[in-house]
C-alpha cells in the first residue's frame, strides 16, 4: 500500500511506486487549488486498487443516507447536496447518489465547512441530513420527528485507519468514479448533460432562425400591391352573403318598377291632358266664327 499525503501523480497506477502497490492512496483535498479538477484527473485515471480520501470522508453520510432510505423507502424523485465551492466530496457524493438512485442530484454551494446539508425529495416528503456546523446534524425523515445525529469531521489518521482495514478493490468506488467522469462537464468526452445542453441551445436556435411550414398557407395580399377593382366587382374576402344579395336585388327590382310605373302614369295624365286641351280647341272655334257672323 502506498499514500500520497501531498499532491500524487495524474495516474497512480503507472507511477514507480504505485506499479509495486496493491492498494493506492491519494487525496484531491491536499492540492491547493483546483481540487475538484484533482479529483476528476483521479476518477478518469481509475485502476483497480485505487481510491481517494475524498470517497473515506463521505463514509458517515453514506450510511446515513442507506438507513434513512430504509426506514422511508419511498422512491426518491431527485435530491441537492449543499457543500462549499471545489470540494471533492461533495462530487462523489452527487455521483454515488445519481449511481444508486438513477434520478439526478444537484450540487449546490454552501459556506461549508465540508458538506452541510443532503436532501432528497420523494413524493411523502423530503429527507434531510443536515450539518451546518461540522459537528452535529439534524436528521429528518417524513413522519417521524426530526433528530439530531453525531456527525464529526474525522481527521486524517481516522481515515488512513478506514482504508487500511481494506486491501481488495473498491468496487462501488469504481462505480461512483465512472458517474463522476459521465456527468461531469469538465472530462474531455462529452456527458449526457453537455449532449442535452447542445441539443437544446440547437432547438432554440432553430427557433429563432424559423422553419418553414409544411403546408404553405393562402398569401395575403398587402394593401400597396393591391389591385385596382372594377366599378361594381366585389372582392373575395368582402364578397358579401347570398342572402343580403337576394334582399339588395329584390328592393331595386321593385324600386325600378315603381319608377316605371310612376313614370308610365305622368305619361297617360300628360296625354289625357292634351287631349282634352285639343277638344276644347276645336269647339271654341266654330263657334265665335257663327257669333261674329250673326
Amino acid at each position: 500500500m502506498i499514500w500520497w499525503p501531498s499532491k500524487p501523480p495524474d495516474n497512480p497506477a503507472t507511477d514507480p511506486l504505485g506499479a509495486l502497490a496493491q492498494r493506492r492512496i491519494t487525496d484531491a483535498a491536499a492540492v491547493d487549488r483546483r481540487r475538484a479538477a484533482a479529483m476528476l484527473k483521479q476518477a478518469s485515471n481509475y485502476a483497480p486498487g485505487n481510491t481517494d480520501l475524498s470517497w473515506t470522508r463521505i463514509t458517515p453520510w453514506r450510511a446515513l443516507l442507506a438507513a434513512a432510505l430504509d426506514q422511508y423507502p419511498a422512491k426518491v424523485l431527485s435530491g441537492v447536496v449543499a457543500a462549499e465551492r471545489g470540494n471533492p466530496s461533495a462530487d462523489l457524493l452527487v455521483a454515488w447518489l445519481t449511481d444508486r438512485l438513477k434520478v439526478d442530484i444537484h450540487r449546490s454551494v454552501s459556506r461549508g465547512p465540508g458538506i452541510t446539508d443532503v436532501s432528497l425529495m420523494t413524493g411523502g416528503g423530503e429527507i434531510e441530513i443536515a450539518r451546518p456546523d461540522g459537528r452535529l446534524a439534524q436528521f429528518t425523515i417524513p413522519n417521524s420527528p426530526q433528530r439530531p445525529v453525531a456527525l464529526n469531521r474525522r481527521d486524517l489518521a481516522e481515515l488512513l485507519a478506514e482504508e487500511l482495514r481494506r486491501l481488495d478493490p473498491d468496487d462501488v468506488y469504481e462505480d461512483t468514479v465512472k458517474t463522476l467522469c459521465r456527468i461531469s462537464d469538465n472530462v474531455p468526452a462529452l456527458s449526457e448533460r453537455k449532449l442535452a445542453a447542445l441539443q437544446r441551445e440547437a432547438d432554440e436556435a432553430a427557433a429563432r432562425v424559423g422553419t418553414p411550414p409544411t403546408e404553405p398557407g393562402p398569401r395575403v395580399q398587402s394593401d400597396d400591391e393591391a389591385e385596382p377593382e372594377e366599378p361594381g366587382a366585389a372582392r373575395p374576402d368582402t364578397e358579401p352573403s347570398a342572402a343580403p344579395t337576394k334582399r339588395a336585388a329584390a328592393k331595386k327590382s321593385a324600386a325600378r318598377t315603381s319608377t316605371a310605373k310612376k313614370s308610365a302614369a305622368k305619361k297617360s295624365t300628360a296625354r289625357k291632358s292634351t287631349g282634352r286641351s285639343s277638344t276644347a280647341k276645336a269647339s271654341s272655334g266654330p263657334t265665335r266664327k257663327r257669333a261674329t257672323s250673326s
